[in-house]
């Protein structure tokens, strides 16, 4: 038992200390919590202990609290994802409390935590409107119920109806030991004796009273049992038992034997043994006291049963035989069997014949080859012949299916004559020859006709931005520059490369890069779309370096977010367009604001270069993302359309969020076009 007396004041100190201990913790209060000083608000995260009850039980006490860890999350940019910041801290130091009670030394092993432990996160409550988590702990510990050390001094037993005489009448249930009081007993007898006790009389007026007369009282016990069983013992007047013993537990059996044999044993256990056995003596009788009785005469048919009929006695040989299972007895032998009469029996002579008919031939599919069983032990056996499904594990029979497959095959590889028309006839070395005509008609298109039957940009970088086709950058607090060819990173085969940078006076400075020159003049599904750029990454987004990346299609130029678009984020912080805190990319479709997120596996990389495209299916129902030829994500709502009056531009972005360290966006080339459905006339 514990040495320490945890009282309520006891254990609140104990979650004092434990506040005071914690680095993150700043203060602790105790109480209600509608009286805590809410209005220090420098002063989080924060502690607060409710008492909510106190049991007894035997043998144990036990103290309930409710808990409050709860912090004031920062309500600036995004809200939510601070309330998130606080739950999950709270709810560690939430942890780091129950550990501490359960296997630390708050308490050590005088006090036990009852488990499980249940908690609950809030969000905005109270005036300040805190986040948080709220547990109810229960801790337990021994209590003896013990009434020595109790500050008061009291006499219960002092008869209420005492005269002034100070004589008095107790209820028997009461205690004689009285202080000051003259106790009496009704009907008192100097020596009552055994004839006397000390109770209720038929009115219930309690006394000492005489016991009855006439009662009558036990002298002999009779205990009548069968033969063989003695009986001992014989209480009457006085504790004791009663015996009873089976005096022959083991029936004997003697055996009288003819001249050479010779018998020991017990019942059931005898040994018969032929003493001479050159003289060939033999056993001649069997003689049995009750319950077992003696049949039979000369050996081998004797036999030894029980009074109620069963069959109690030994075996000869030929049943040995049987009922060992054993039928291939050696030569010569007789086999014997004994009827219900007790007459013995010959068993017919089985031989060797020849099978003439079978029950059935079963076709079966067990195995991975051809095979065969025979069902022996019947005069008719039944032969099974496997014959397995064909497969690439499997011999075996052909199936309906793989016949049909396999039946298709010639028509599927039926012979097309060649469309020579479609087809040049030859070709010289030096790029002449004849062509058929149809060829010369498709290459003699027009670059009009081309162009009607699609929408296409592409850029290297060669040029300055604004000479690459009606291309258009904006800046704010950033630059874009075409880079110059020793500082171009990871260089393998970039001709031209434009460099987008953040500032260094800016945190959130950024540079789009856009088409459609300020217009938003593209839309989905009059045919199929592709997008693809090439870009490096200098430096990955951080806490205090944080920025965002998108590529593909987007409403806006500024840094805010989309309201339609179809594009692939990079966005560390979780800071716009619905996306989450994340180190890989993130995949959105959304149209009028209403969002589609996949966050997806694949980690962004620095200093390397990565190949992002965007493909979108000529009905503008399915999106495909892929990074470096891999396939990310597939959206199929949120997806803008011209029916809903969603337009959109060409876009890359870098955004600053947070820091005023300069980050770099290096891109190779960015393309997209559009293959009409129908081609324009």
């Amino acid at each position: 038992m514990s040495t320490i007396n945890y009282t309520y004041n006891v254990i609140v100190d104990r979650f004092r200390q434990f506040a005071d201990g914690h680095f993150q913790l700043r203060r602790f209060t105790h109480g209600e919590i509608s009286q805590a000083d809410l209005e220090k608000e420098a002063e989080w995260p924060w502690m607060h202990v409710k008492p909510r009850a106190i049991n007894y039980s035997p043998g144990t006490r036990a103290f309930s609290f409710e808990v409050f860890i709860s912090d004031l999350p920062r309500d600036k940019e995004d809200k939510t994802s601070y309330q998130a910041e606080s739950i999950t801290d709270c709810s560690l130091i939430f942890q780091d409390l129950i550990n501490e009670i359960h296997l630390g030394q708050m308490f050590g092993d005088d006090v036990l935590l009852t488990r499980p432990v249940n908690s609950e996160p809030f969000v905005e409550q109270y005036t300040h409107t805190l986040t948080g988590v709220t547990g109810i702990i229960e801790l337990s510990m021994d209590y003896d119920w013990s009434a020595c050390s109790i500050p008061a001094s009291w006499n219960y037993n002092t008869p209420t109806d005492s005269p002034s005489d100070g004589w008095g009448a107790l209820q028997f249930i009461e205690s004689l030991d009285q202080n000051g009081v003259f106790v009496s007993l009704l009907n008192d007898e100097e020596a009552p004796g055994n004839s006397y006790y000390y109770g209720t009389d038929g009115a219930g007026i309690k006394g000492w009273y005489a016991s009855q007369a006439g009662a009558g009282t036990v002298t002999s016990v009779d205990l009548t049992a069968g033969t063989g069983i003695s009986v001992s013992g014989g209480p009457i007047t006085s504790s004791g038992s009663i015996t009873v013993t089976n005096s022959a537990p083991d029936q004997v059996v003697a055996l009288t034997a003819g001249t050479g044999i010779t018998t020991s044993g017990t019942y059931p256990n005898f040994t018969i043994t032929n003493s001479a056995p050159s003289s060939g003596g033999t056993v001649t009788s069997v003689t049995a006291t009750l319950p077992i009785s003696s049949t039979g005469g000369a050996t081998p048919n004797l036999s030894i049963s029980s009074a109620n009929g069963t069959t109690d006695g030994y075996l000869l040989s030929s049943d040995w035989l049987i009922f060992n299972g054993k039928f291939n007895t050696p030569s010569g032998t007789t086999l014997q069997y004994l009827r219900g009469d007790g007459s013995l029996a010959t068993f017919p002579t089985i031989t060797s014949g020849t099978v003439t008919s079978v029950a059935a031939l079963t076709l079966g599919t067990s195995g991975a080859d051809l095979s065969s069983t025979v069902a022996n032990g019947t005069t008719t056996p039944v032969i099974t012949l496997n014959v397995p499904t064909a497969s690439a594990a499997n011999r075996g029979a052909l199936s309906s299916a793989d016949w049909t497959t396999f039946n298709s095959k010639q028509a599927a590889l039926g012979f097309t004559a060649e469309n020579t028309a479609n087809k040049q006839n030859s070709l010289d070395a030096d790029g002449t020859g004849a062509k058929f005509p149809t060829v010369d008609a498709v290459n003699s298109l027009s670059m009009i006709d081309r162009g009607k039957r699609m929408v296409s940009f592409f850029t290297d970088f060669i040029t300055l931005i604004g000479l690459d086709g009606g291309q258009s950058a904006v800046a704010s607090g950033g630059s874009s520059t075409i880079a110059n060819g020793g500082t171009i990173p990871n260089r393998t085969n970039q001709q031209g490369v434009i460099a987008f940078q953040t500032g260094t006076s800016s945190a959130f400075g950024y540079v789009t890069y856009y088409g459609s020159s300020g217009s938003q003049q593209l839309w989905f599904g009059g045919g199929a779309w592709n997008f693809e750029t090439l870009i490096n990454i200098s430096a990955l987004s951080t806490l205090l370096e944080r920025y965002r990346l998108i590529f593909g299609f987007g409403s806006v130029i500024s840094n805010a977010a989309e309201t339609d678009g179809v594009f692939i984020t990079y966005d560390e912080g979780g800071t716009a367009n619905g996306t989450v805190a994340s180190a890989n990319w993130q995949c959105v479709t959304v149209a009028n604001s209403v969002r589609t997120l996949t966050t997806t596996t694949t980690a962004v990389t620095a200093a390397a270069w990565n190949k992002l495209r965007i493909e979108v299916n000529a009905a503008g129902t399915s999106v495909t993302f892929y990074v470096n030829g891999t396939a990310i994500a597939t959206h199929t709502t949120n997806i803008p359309l011209p029916s809903n009056s969603r337009y959109f531009h060409m876009k890359m972005q870098i955004a600053k969020q947070i820091g005023t360290t300069s980050r770099a966006l290096y891109c190779d080339y960015v393309g997209y076009e559009n293959i009409l459905t129908t081609p324009r006339t």
